[in-house]
């Protein structure tokens, strides 16, 4: 499961019990879970689920996360056990590679970049 960022659908997540009770369930199982930009902290962090792991942050959440989470990266993609958490809009190319990476390995991950890199014009 993954989690997209934007403040106006962050907070509709956070809103969804229904979604809410699947994220817990995702988690506590130890199935992967992806949240980028706002939702680490309006829909995982409010909600208590990431009290126990290492996350990263959307610019102006940093200082809120801190009271969320064990503890706060600065790195644009965290992954802490089953949760992958990313920064921004501009780490989404790294965080949706680390999630490839998480569910089907690094040689999968690898074989997607080099797929994409071979579509972009030389440098």
């Amino acid at each position: 499961m993954a989690l997209p960022g934007g403040k106006e659908g962050a907070e509709r997540m956070h809103n969804s019990a229904s979604l809410i009770k699947l994220i817990r369930e995702q988690l506590e199982s130890g199935r992967w879970l992806g949240a980028i930009c706002t939702a680490p902290v309006i829909v995982l962090g409010r909600k208590g689920l990431i009290t126990n792991f290492t996350a990263t942050y959307y610019k102006t959440f940093r200082g809120e996360l801190g009271q969320y989470v064990k503890e706060i990266s600065d790195q644009g993609v965290v992954t802490d056990r089953n949760l992958v958490a990313s920064q921004s809009p501009g780490t989404a190319i790294e965080f949706a590679s680390e999630l490839v990476t998480c569910l089907f390995g690094k040689e999968s991950s690898q074989t997607i970049a080099d797929t994409v890199n071979a579509c972009l014009p030389p440098k």
